[in-house]
């Protein structure tokens, strides 16, 4: 009964110091002609700016010949240290109770996880099946709980860390051997490309000195054609000569002539045969290229087929 009494009183109090219209604590309060107060924004608002007109009470319907407002110091002064009050408890962590305004929230339902006041156990028979303790009983079950929650991830979040400087460890390895990997196949890939671009260079150059011997073949029987053409022609013009100057130094150009001897040296067959070995050279690179190729090639196709799988 003494807690009914209590939270009758309270909630009268607490309508007693809100305005009928906002019901919020008064702010600027003014009282009118009947009496009853209310904030001037409020009241101000309700009646507009009319002058010359009847004006009733929004409380009591109470008519007021003319617009007349007077400042209720008291009732502010009042107002004012419920609000202070208010933001007071709010600071310290307190809430009043939205149905029951001025009373604490002292108790919890454990069924619907609330917070209620003692006006709510007593004037409504919503919680009256239901599970009621004070609330820092039920905080303290509440922190057992969570602090039995709380130790739980604790270690969750210890053993997470542990597995995770583990793997990061192991992935620190990994890159090292993945680096080194690396390093060692660019090493084998530079070689290769450094022993096939000097084998490219070789091949090239032994081509090229075969282009060179076949061409002063070629030169050099330009210039055995030549002789015998200038041989020829001075033994034309000799022959046409008379007898006694036909006699003349003939036998010395016979002689001569007799000494030069054109060899015939089989130059292509022997760069034929240099070419042919040059060219067995590079049919065995490329097949062993093209064999390098088709099995990484068929490896690959194999390794896309087995992951599509």
């Amino acid at each position: 009964m003494a807690a009914a009494a209590a939270a009758s009183s309270g909630k009268a109090l607490a309508e007693g110091l809100c305005c009928f219209l906002c019901h919020a604590l008064f702010t600027e309060p003014v009282s009118i002609d009947c009496g009853h107060s209310f904030c001037r924004a409020c009241i101000a608002q309700q009646w507009g700016e009319r002058e010359d007109a009847d004006f009733s009470c929004p409380q009591c319907g109470e008519r007021a010949l003319k617009r007349k407002f007077r400042p209720n110091k008291e009732l502010e002064n009042v107002a004012e240290i419920a609000k202070r009050m208010k933001l007071e408890k709010a600071a310290a962590g307190e809430s009043e109770c939205e149905m029951h305004p001025q009373q604490p929230l002292s108790l919890f339902c454990k069924d619907e996880q609330k917070l209620l006041c003692s006006a709510c156990t007593t004037e409504s028979k919503d919680h009256a099946s239901h599970v009621v303790v004070t609330a820092e009983e039920a905080a303290q079950d509440l922190k057992e709980e969570l602090q039995i929650q709380l130790q739980a991830w604790r270690k969750k979040r210890e053993a997470t860390s542990h597995f995770h400087a583990e793997e990061d460890m192991k992935y620190k390895k990994f890159l090292e051997k993945v680096n080194t990997q690396k390093e060692k196949i660019m090493s084998i890939f530079e070689e290769a490309q450094n022993f096939l671009e000097q084998l490219k260079g070789t091949m090239l150059a032994q081509l090229e000195d075969l282009r060179k011997q076949e061409d002063g073949f070629v030169t050099k029987l330009a210039c055995e054609i030549s002789y015998m053409n200038t041989f020829i022609h001075e033994m034309e013009e000799k022959s046409q000569k008379p007898a006694n100057a036909f006699l003349k130094d003939v036998g010395e150009m016979l002689n001569r002539y007799k000494v030069w001897e054109f060899q015939q040296p089989d130059i292509c067959s022997e760069l034929e045969k240099k070419l042919h070995t040059l060219s067995k050279r590079c049919i065995i690179l490329q097949g062993t290229l093209q064999a390098f190729t088709a099995e990484y090639c068929w490896k690959r196709a194999r390794q896309i087929m087995q992951d599509g799988m």
